[in-house]
């Protein structure tokens, strides 16, 4: 039996008695009263026993129920399906076959640049030149020193190698020397290797020239092409290895060429730009 079936019984229980006894107390009132001629004493009722309901029992909590979800209806929109096409790839291609690959022509490569100083002359002077003669001269080097244009060149410093000299051009006070002319004197044994420098002092900044000796026989090849094979006469002076026999053996009896003596040289740079 369930619980509540329990409560309501005991309920019914004691709403019957409570009926009972207000029954009996209304009975003993109406015979009371018929019965009053006789002044008897009327009992002193006894106090009704007043039924206490028993506690109910707590009804022990039954499990609720999980509420189902119960979805709510969307009313479908019409949503427009956009269609992307997907590119379809194309076929491999034939892969070309390599040609024979042209030779690389030429390039001419760049030139470098010029140099800022040549030398554009360095000779044995002449017999008859510079008051040179068979039988001696001014053992000296005549240095001319030149622009681009051929304009001679004033203040530029040239040293000697082997003397350790320095001159300048414009230094020589004589009407016969122009103002990009200078000179280097020797005695004997003497002789120069020259070069242009940045000053006085200064390293060089051109190439050095030849040895040029003003004392010792200048090589014959400079000897033959500055005619001093004509001091030797006429036969040396046409026949080349004759006067080369005659400068080998350096005979006392034969002085004129391949003796030692007085030579003079002449040089010449050239500023390019």
């Amino acid at each position: 039996m369930s619980s509540s079936m329990k409560q309501r019984m005991i309920l019914v229980v004691a709403v019957i008695a409570v009926g009972v006894v207000m029954l009996a107390c209304a009975g003993g009132t109406l015979l009371g009263r018929k019965a009053e001629p006789t002044s008897t004493p009327t009992k002193t009722p006894k106090p009704t026993f007043t039924i206490t309901p028993t506690p109910t029992e707590t009804p022990i909590p039954t499990d609720t129920p999980t509420p189902t979800f119960t979805p709510t209806p969307v009313t479908p929109t019409n949503t427009p399906v956009v269609y992307t096409a997907t590119p379809t790839p194309e076929p491999p291609t034939d892969t070309p076959v390599p040609t024979d690959t042209p030779a690389p022509t030429n390039t001419p490569k760049p030139k470098p640049p010029a140099a800022k100083w040549s030398i554009v002359e360095q000779r044995l002077v002449r017999v008859g030149e510079d008051a040179q003669t068979c039988e001696g001269g001014n053992l000296q080097i005549r240095v001319m020193v030149i622009g681009p244009n051929g304009n001679q060149l004033s203040g530029v410093w040239v040293h000697d190698m082997y003397s350790g000299q320095d001159q300048v051009t414009g230094n020589v006070e004589s009407p016969d020397w122009g103002p990009g002319e200078t000179k280097f004197e020797y005695g004997q044994g003497g002789g120069g290797k020259l070069c242009i420098t940045t000053g006085q002092g200064g390293p060089c900044e051109s190439p050095y020239t030849r040895d040029m000796p003003c004392f010792d026989p200048p090589p014959f090849e400079d000897m033959w092409a500055a005619g001093y094979c004509n001091c030797c006469g006429s036969e040396a002076a046409s026949n080349k290895e004759l006067c080369r026999q005659i400068y080998d053996a350096h005979s006392e009896s034969n002085k004129c060429v391949g003796w030692w003596g007085h030579y003079s040289w002449r040089v010449v740079f050239k500023r390019n730009w």
